[in-house]
């Protein structure tokens, strides 16, 4: 720098395309001084300033100590990034359609994952409704199973030898079980004003089911179901099931009535048949018999041999048809029963077994006890109708009829050495074994209308023995 010169400026030789340039620069541009001021004070490096232009520049300085000047080498940054920022550009446009495709394939692949889930969440969602609805629908099958097990049970168990108290048992004891809430279900029925109840019957309940029960027509009676706490949704199911089980004891009850009715008829066709034998044609018979007799007197006096011989014998046949009328009459309408008791008429019965089919029939008793003529009667046709199968259908050639009062208990027993019946069970207890026909169905409906326990036993020696107990009132 020339004396004199100002100290903040210095003399540079400028190199440009279009020459070299000589100019006065200060040192400082800014409050930063230039590369040049770095190499004038002796240091060497590159650094990224701005010139005197004010353009930013990368510079490298270093100072000539031997004429104590200093050297700057600059470029502009714009061109010496142009390059770069060229290929950066380019680079940047891989990288953006790179980022633009792997955003495009990640789209595609997250969509397919999103409807995947989506998929999933609709199958999982179907699959629980569809579980939820296979839950209640076994749920219902099973109810329906319960009920349809029921109304089986009840069917299958209402037998017309079993006394109306039976019959509710077995109703209850099925149908509490086919409601949904046993534990808080009671039932009872209520038939002719007679109410009979379950075990657990609870009368404080506050939801209940009920169906009419007719017979020919007429309301005879109930059937309720109690439940203690509010179960009035299952109203509409339970309520058929009630309503079956009211058709089966209707059922029970027109079959009931029917067999009294049968039984009563069939009684009082006895009774006039045996009363038609004993009053009308046995009647005929004897005066038909005393008119042979007549006309045999009168042949002896003509001495008309053959013709006597024909009047004795119509007499013998007409006399022989009169008792046979009478033992028919006898056994059709047992009119020593209400004169002479049952006793007599056992004894006299078992006289008469013994002498027409000639087999060993004999009555024993220990009693002479009198019983009001509906247990007498149906107690001798217990009797009559078991001498006839063991004669009939066991082909018996040994009877025994005992009747026996002990320990306030009256006990009848018809036993006979005959075939017995057919089965292929080890029981001695034939009770539910053999296939009863009318005439044991009737024997039962008899035992059951004078509160009376009847029994089949098979005996050891071989052959049948019925049993029939009943408490003495």
């Amino acid at each position: 720098m020339p004396p004199g010169e100002a100290p903040d400026r210095m003399h540079c030789l400028i190199s440009q395309i279009s020459g070299v340039e000589f100019r006065l620069l200060s040192r400082v541009i800014r409050n930063e001084a230039l590369p040049m001021e770095y190499a004038l004070r002796g240091e060497r490096g590159v650094i990224a300033s701005k010139d005197y232009r004010h353009i930013p520049v990368i510079a490298a300085y270093a100072p000539l100590e031997s004429i104590e000047l200093g050297m700057v080498l600059k470029l502009d940054e714009e061109e010496l990034l142009r390059p770069m920022n060229e290929q950066l550009k380019v680079i940047v446009m891989y990288i953006s359609g790179l980022i633009i495709a792997e955003i495009l394939l990640l789209y595609w692949l997250v969509r397919k994952l999103i409807k995947a889930i989506r998929g999933s969440r609709k199958a999982k969602e179907r699959s629980d409704q569809f579980s939820t609805e296979l839950a209640y629908k076994e749920f219902a099958l099973r109810e329906r199973l319960k009920e349809i097990t029921c109304l089986y049970e009840i069917g299958s168990n209402m037998k017309s030898e079993f006394s109306i108290q039976e019959i509710c048992q077995i109703v209850f004891k099925h149908l509490i079980a086919a409601m949904q809430y046993p534990d808080d279900a009671s039932a009872y029925i209520e038939l002719d004003g007679i109410q009979y109840m379950s075990d657990s019957f609870k009368c404080e309940g506050i939801h209940f089911l009920q169906s009419k029960i007719e017979l020919d027509g007429k309301i005879c009676g109930h059937l309720y179901v109690f439940y203690s706490y509010d179960k009035s949704f299952l109203a509409f199911e339970e309520q058929k099931l009630l309503d079956a089980v009211a058709r089966d004891i209707e059922s029970w009850l027109a079959r009931k009535r029917l067999e009294q009715a049968l039984v009563s008829v069939a009684e009082e066709n006895q009774r006039q048949i045996g009363q038609e034998l004993h009053d009308n044609l046995g009647q005929q018979i004897a005066a038909i018999s005393y008119q042979a007799k007549a006309l045999e007197k009168r042949m002896i006096t003509a001495g008309d041999k053959a013709s006597t011989a024909i009047a004795t014998s119509i007499a013998t046949q007409s006399q022989s048809a009169v008792t046979q009328c009478r033992q028919l009459a006898q056994g059709l309408l047992p009119f020593e029963l209400e004169t002479n008791g049952l006793i007599a008429v056992l004894h006299a019965f078992t006289a008469k077994i013994a002498t027409t089919y000639k087999i060993d029939c004999h009555f024993s008793t220990n009693s002479a006890v009198i019983m009001n003529d509906d247990v007498a009667l149906n107690l001798y046709r217990i009797v009559q109708e078991a001498v006839n199968n063991a004669i009939r259908h066991g082909r018996a050639q040994q009877i025994s009829i005992s009747f026996l009062i002990e320990k306030g208990k009256l006990w009848l027993s018809i036993a006979d050495n005959g075939s017995g019946f057919s089965h292929n069970h080890a029981s001695h207890d034939i009770k539910n074994i053999i296939t009863p026909g009318i005439g044991i169905k009737i024997m039962r409906y008899r035992a059951k209308q004078i509160g009376a326990i009847l029994e089949f036993l098979e005996r050891s020696e071989g052959g049948v023995e019925v049993n029939v107990s009943r408490k003495l009132s």
